[in-house]
C-alpha cells in the first residue's frame, strides 16, 4: 500500500505526507530524477513481493492489493499512452508489475472469474483488459513501445492454467470466458505485428529490425496459444482479415504489409491444425490468387513459409498442391523469396513426395537453371539439392541417370579442378561448399521401388564412379578437419541411405577410414566407422572385416593416448575421445561380439579409459563411463572379468581422486554409474577396494574423516539398483570433500 501511494502522489504531485493542494501532473518529464528513481525502486520492490513463492498462500491479499494497484496506476497508464512522448520507462515498470501479479497468480484470477458479477471477477477482468491494451500500445515496437512485448508469457499460462483444469465442464466454461480477450489479441497482434512501409523502416537500425524480429517470433508463438483456446475461430478471424487486407491492397498496395502479417498468423498456428476442411483450401486457393507482382516481396516469402508449414496437411489434401507448388517454383527462382521458397520445397518434397509426379520436370528444370545461375547461397543450395534428391527419387531409373549427369557433373568438375590446386583456405572452403552441396542430394536419393535385375540404385552407381575423388580428397586434406568432417558426413549418407544396396562401396569407404585415423584421428572419421560397424557388425560376409577395422581404430587410438602425458594434453584429444568411446559404448549395446572376437588388448583399453576419467571436459568423461560401465557389465558374460578385477582398483582410485577435488563437481553424476555398475557385479571386491583406498589419512581430501568415510562406503554398498539415490550420497561426498558443506549437514 505504502509503495503504491508513494508512486501515485510523486507522479501527480501530491506531497507525500500529504493529499491535500494536488494538482495532475500532465507532463511526465516534470517528474524529477530523484523522484524516476524512487519510484522504480518502488515498483521493482511491488514485483519481487508478488513473485515471491508464498503469495499464493494469500488470496484475498492478491485481490485487495490488486484491485488497489489497479486503481492507483490505470489513470497513469491511460495519461501515458494518449502522451505524445510518454514515459516508456514508468510504462514497462507498471505493466512489468501487473503482467506479474497476472502471471504468478493466475489461478486465482481464474477462479474469481466464475464467479460472475462478483468484486473479484471484476477486479480479474480489469486486471486482463490492461494488460490488452499493453498488448495494443500504439505505434510500432521496439521503435515507438517497448512493453507491449510483456504481456506474453502471461497470455501463455493463462491459457495453459485453464486448459490444464481437471473438470472438463468447468475447463469449458473458463475457455468460454476467456475466448473474447484471445479473439481481440488476435487482432491486435495481426497490428502489431506488421512491418512499416519500407520508407519508414529504413531509419531503423539493425538491432531495431533484429529484435522486431524476435518479437515477430514471440508473436507466432503466442498465435499457437490462441489458437488452443479458439480453434476454428480463429482461422475464421485471420481468413476474415486476410479478405480485408486483399480488398485494401486492390485499392492501394501500401497495405501489403497488413496481408503479410495475416499470412505470417496462419504460418505460426500450422502445427496445431489436424484435420480442417473448410478454411485452409480457402487460404490455399487464396495463396494462388495474390499479386505477388505488385506487392511487397515479403508477401510471397510469408505465403512460401506458409506452404512449407502446411506441408503434412497438404499430404492429406493433394488436390490443393496445384494451387501452391507452381508459386513455390516461381519462388525459387527469385533472389529475393530463395530461402523461403527452398524450405517450402523441402518441406513439399519430404512430405508430399508421391504426389509431386506431375510436378517433377517443372521443378527439376527451375532448379537446375537456378543452380546454374549460382545465385544462390550455400543453405538455399543444400535444400534445393535436398528436395532434387527427393524428386529424383520417384523417377525411372533412366530419368534419374540423365538428370544426375546433368545436375552433378558441374560440381564434380569443379572438384577435380580444385584437387588440382595446392591447398589453401580458400580452395578448402570451396571444396567444403561443394561436398556439402552434393552431400544433400546423397541424404535424400534413394529409389523405393526396387530396381530391376542388374540395375543398381543410381546414387550406387554414383558413389561408385566418385569414391577416386573422396580418396584423393582425403589424403590431400587428412589434416583439414572441417573438410574430413564434410567428407564423411556424404559417406555416412551414401551408407545410410543405401542401406544394404551399399556393400559394394564398403571396402573403399573402410580403407578411407583407416588411412585417415592413421594420419590425423578425428571424431567425423570414428562417426563414419561406427555408422558402418553397427550396419554391418552383424553380417558374416563384413565381420572378419569389421573386427580388422575396429582392431585398426583401437590400436590408433591407444598409441595416441600413450603420447599424450597429461590431463591439458588429453583435454587437446577430447572431442576423439569422447568420439572413440561413445563408439565403444555403443558397440557394446549393438554388436558386442564384434569388440570380443576383434582380439583387441581390453586390459589396456580399459586402463585408457580410466586414465581419460583424468579430463575436465564432461562430454568425453561421459563417454568413458558408458563404455566402463558397459564392459563392466558384460565381463562376467564374455570372460573378461579378470580385466575389472586387475584394474578396477586403479577405476575406484580415479574415481575418489576426481571426487575428492581434483575433477569437475558436475562428473559426481557421471561416475556414480560406474560405482553402481562395479556394485552389482562386483561387490565383494568394491568393498575391498573402496576400504583399502579410504583408509589412507587425508584422501581423497582433508576434509573428512574416518567416520564420514565408512558412511559414505556403506551408503555406496547399500545401492544396487537406485542409481538416483547413489548419486545422491556420491555427491554429498565430493561436496564434503571440497569443504562446500559441512559434516553436521550431512
Amino acid at each position: 500500500m505504502l509503495c503504491i501511494l508513494v508512486i501515485r502522489k510523486m507522479y501527480f504531485c501530491e506531497p507525500i505526507n500529504s493529499l491535500e493542494n494536488c494538482r495532475n501532473r500532465n507532463d511526465p518529464e516534470e517528474m524529477a530524477s530523484e523522484e524516476m528513481e524512487v519510484a522504480e525502486v518502488t515498483l521493482e520492490a511491488l514485483t519481487a513481493v508478488v513473485h515471491h513463492p508464498n503469495t499464493h498462500k494469500y488470496r484475498n491479499y492478491i485481490m485487495k492489493h490488486t484491485a488497489n494497484m489497479l486503481g492507483k496506476f490505470i489513470k497513469i497508464l491511460e495519461i501515458e499512452r494518449s502522451s505524445s512522448e510518454p514515459n516508456n520507462d514508468i510504462m514497462a515498470s507498471i505493466y512489468l508489475l501487473l503482467a506479474g501479479v497476472a502471471d504468478t497468480h493466475s489461478k486465482v484470477f481464474i477462479e474469481n472469474m466464475r464467479n460472475r458479477n462478483s468484486e473479484g471477477c471484476k477486479v480479474a477482468e480489469d486486471l486482463f483488459t490492461c494488460l490488452l491494451k499493453c498488448s495494443d500500445l500504439p505505434g510500432s515496437y521496439p521503435v515507438d513501445e517497448t512493453s507491449s512485448s510483456i504481456t506474453f508469457g502471461f497470455w501463455y499460462t493463462l491459457q495453459d492454467d485453464i486448459l490444464s483444469w481437471q473438470d472438463t465442464a468447468e475447463c469449458a466454461e473458463l475457455l468460454l470466458i476467456v475466448k473474447p480477450y484471445y479473439r481481440e489479441l488476435v487482432c491486435i497482434m495481426i497490428r502489431k505485428a506488421m512491418y512499416e512501409s519500407s520508407e519508414e523502416n529504413s531509419t531503423w537500425t539493425l538491432d531495431d529490425k533484429e529484435t522486431f524480429r524476435c518479437y515477430r517470433q514471440d508473436v507466432a508463438d503466442t498465435y499457437m496459444y490462441c489458437y488452443n483456446v479458439l480453434n476454428l475461430e480463429m482461422l475464421d478471424i485471420l481468413s476474415t482479415k486476410l479478405d480485408e487486407a486483399l480488398q485494401k491492397c486492390a485499392v492501394n498496395r501500401d497495405h501489403w504489409n497488413m496481408v503479410e502479417s495475416c499470412l505470417h498468423a496462419f504460418g505460426a498456428v500450422a502445427e496445431c491444425i489436424e484435420l480442417e476442411n473448410l478454411f485452409l483450401p480457402k487460404l490455399m486457393i487464396t495463396l494462388k490468387n495474390v499479386p505477388y507482382a505488385d506487392l511487397h516481396y515479403k508477401v510471397l516469402s510469408s505465403a512460401l513459409e506458409a506452404v512449407g508449414a502446411y506441408s503434412e496437411w497438404l499430404a492429406d489434401h493433394p488436390d490443393m498442391l496445384e494451387n501452391v507448388v507452381p508459386l513455390v517454383i516461381s519462388g525459387i527462382s527469385n533472389t529475393e523469396v530463395s530461402p523461403s521458397a527452398t524450405m517450402a520445397l523441402k518441406d513439399l518434397t519430404h512430405n508430399c513426395q508421391k504426389y509431386l509426379h506431375q510436378y517433377a520436370e517443372h521443378i527439376l528444370m527451375a532448379s537446375q537453371s537456378i543452380l546454374q545461375s549460382g545465385q544462390l547461397r550455400l543453405p538455399e543450395r543444400t535444400r534445393l539439392m535436398y528436395s532434387i534428391g527427393k524428386i529424383l527419387s520417384i523417377l525411372p531409373i533412366d530419368s534419374i541417370m540423365q538428370y544426375l549427369q546433368v545436375i552433378l557433373s558441374p560440381s564434380f568438375e569443379e572438384i577435380q579442378s580444385l584437387l588440382a590446386s595446392q591447398p589453401n583456405p580458400s580452395i578448402s572452403t570451396m571444396l567444403i561448399t561443394r561436398l556439402k552441396v552434393i552431400s544433400a542430394l546423397f541424404l535424400s536419393l534413394h529409389v523405393q521401388d526396387k530396381p530391376a535385375t542388374g540395375v543398381q540404385q543410381p546414387l550406387l552407381v554414383i558413389g561408385q564412379n566418385t569414391m577416386g575423388l573422396y580418396s584423393i580428397i582425403s589424403t590431400k586434406y587428412c589434416n583439414n578437419t572441417e573438410v574430413i568432417d564434410v567428407l564423411c558426413s556424404l559417406l555416412k549418407h551414401i551408407v545410410t541411405t543405401l542401406m544394404d544396396d551399399s556393400k559394394p562401396l564398403i571396402n573403399d569407404v573402410l580403407h578411407l577410414v583407416v588411412n585417415v585415423y592413421r594420419e590425423a584421428p578425428q571424431a567425423s572419421v570414428l562417426g563414419l566407422a561406427k555408422t558402418v560397424m553397427i550396419m554391418f557388425g552383424r553380417d558374416n560376409e563384413y565381420s572378419n572385416l569389421m573386427q580388422q577395422l575396429l582392431k585398426e581404430i583401437v590400436s590408433t587410438t591407444l598409441q595416441m593416448c600413450s603420447q599424450l602425458t597429461s590431463n591439458l594434453q588429453l583435454s587437446d584429444k577430447s572431442d576423439v575421445l569422447d568420439a572413440f568411446f561413445t563408439t565403444l559404448a555403443q558397440l557394446y549395446k549393438k554388436v558386442p561380439h564384434l569388440i570380443q572376437n576383434s582380439g583387441i588388448d581390453l586390459g589396456a583399453l580399459f586402463q585408457c579409459a580410466v586414465m581419460c576419467l583424468a579430463m575436465s571436459e564432461s562430454q568425453a568423461v561421459k563417454a568413458c563411463c558408458s563404455y566402463l560401465s558397459n564392459f563392466i557389465s558384460q565381463s562376467r558374460e564374455t570372460e573378461q572379468a579378470a580385466v575389472v578385477q586387475s584394474y578396477g582398483e586403479a577405476l575406484v582410485l580415479r574415481i575418489l581422486i576426481s571426487l575428492g577435488g581434483n575433477g569437475p563437481r558436475a562428473h559426481a553424476e557421471l561416475l556414480s554409474e560406474v560405482l553402481l555398475v562395479l556394485n552389482k557385479k562386483y561387490c565383494d571386491n568394491l568393498t575391498r577396494w573402496l576400504h583399502t583406498l579410504l583408509q589412507q589419512e587425508g584422501f581423497p581430501s582433508p576434509r573428512e574423516n574416518m567416520q564420514q568415510k565408512e558412511h559414505f562406503i556403506k551408503m555406496v554398498l547399500r545401492e544396487k539398483a537406485h542409481k538416483k539415490k547413489l548419486m545422491e550420497s556420491v555427491t554429498e561426498f565430493t561436496l564434503l570433500c571440497r569443504g562446500i558443506v559441512k559434516a553436521d549437514v550431512l
